[in-house]
């Protein structure tokens, strides 16, 4: 059977003459060296739109009905150019029915490589970031180096930091040579890994945590990204002085935040009923694996008095409406610091934050 999703209106932004929206990450569209791969069809009530441009050439200038579904967004045009957030029509995407996915752990940590990179370079076209020869700073990888590779593949300079980082082994052979069948863009970087059995001279792998960036110098980065760590740092404002004195004037910063109490996902905000002292002791009894209480307006807050010009926030999670109210009823009787803070604010479970280090602007990895 068909996917059909719809698309809602309260993330359609303009984007020049056109519409961007962001599709499941399930959802993979066009890239660089493989124009034909999205089947996707798009719909303005029972009116097919079209005809879907291939590649990302001028995308502001969309108009006709014409869209690009380019990796996991879609950018689309209305025929009459009205908007599509206050015409009262339905958007839906309509996609063929995939392919059965292979769920090994070999495939499924492919599929997250890839996803990850592709979604950092989706963004650094967004944006207009130039990919070759940009340093890109990645806070915390995953097990292995497969994403940071890839990048590296595009001709960025790439550079991990981890307070443990992530050590060859024979395991990561078998995953990137699944990922090389799979990837279709350049590959130099990843099949240099292969052959010399490691990732030096690669990757700049830094043994650093996030508060303290000891090896690299003021101004060295023009971008910055991290997926679900920052929530799990023991510093989060020394951390957040780091990237800003490491990253240069204009330098984008991508912030994946999850802010789920990581010791009970079904219950997502049982911890901020804790107090501070309680929730602290918490943290060192799960080696700061719970994630934290800090809520998105505190993380924003905290990077704008660091000098970050806030441009995107995308949350793409919130608590139910029945357990934010049965949450509300016990956090307002408690002694949480939280416990007098708006519903608004507390109700994210997770976004995706774009920012940009003030005082300049980016062009071929300097500032202007």
């Amino acid at each position: 059977m068909d996917t059909v999703i719809d698309l809602p209106v309260d993330k359609m932004t303009p984007y020049g003459k056109a519409w961007l929206v962001p599709l499941p990450l399930n959802v993979c569209g066009n890239a660089e060296g493989c124009p034909d791969r999205s089947r996707l069809r798009l719909f303005e009530d029972d009116r097919e739109l079209g005809p879907a441009q291939r590649i990302a050439v001028y995308v502001p200038g969309l108009d006709g009905g014409r869209f690009l579904h380019w990796i996991y967004e879609l950018y689309f045009s209305v025929p009459d150019g009205s908007d599509p957030r206050t015409n009262g029509r339905r958007y839906r995407a309509v996609l063929p029915q995939p392919a059965a996915f292979d769920h090994s752990p070999l495939a499924v940590a492919a599929r997250y490589a890839i996803t990850t990179a592709e979604q950092y370079l989706a963004m650094c076209l967004r944006h207009g970031i130039p990919v070759d020869g940009t340093a890109l700073l990645e806070i915390g990888p995953c097990g292995n180096m497969a994403a940071p590779l890839l990048l590296a593949c595009m001709g960025m300079r790439v550079s991990v930091a981890d307070r443990y980082p992530p050590q060859w082994d024979d395991g990561h052979a078998e995953l990137y040579e699944m990922i090389l069948g799979q990837w279709k863009r350049p590959d130099g970087a990843l099949r240099a890994a292969l052959r010399q059995r490691g990732w030096d001279g690669i990757v700049t792998v830094l043994a650093e945590p996030a508060e303290r960036l000891t090896s690299l110098d003021d101004g060295s980065m023009d971008v910055v990204v991290s997926n679900a760590v920052l929530e799990h740092l023991y510093d989060l404002g020394g951390a957040v002085a780091e990237l800003a004195r490491v990253s240069r004037p204009g330098a984008w910063h991508f912030h994946q935040f999850d802010l789920r109490d990581h010791k009970n996902m079904a219950k997502p905000l049982e911890h901020l009923l804790l107090t501070k002292a309680e929730f602290d002791a918490s943290l060192r009894d799960s080696r700061w694996q719970r994630g934290c209480q800090t809520r998105l307006p505190e993380f924003l807050q905290l990077f704008g008095q660091h000098g970050f010009d806030l441009q995107f926030v995308q949350p793409d999670a919130e608590a139910s409406c029945a357990y934010l109210a049965d949450l509300l009823s016990r956090l307002r009787a408690s002694d949480s610091p939280y416990r007098t803070w708006p519903e608004a604010d507390l109700k994210a479970l997770g976004a995706l934050v774009v920012m940009r280090r003030a005082g300049g602007d980016i062009h071929g990895g300097t500032p202007a």
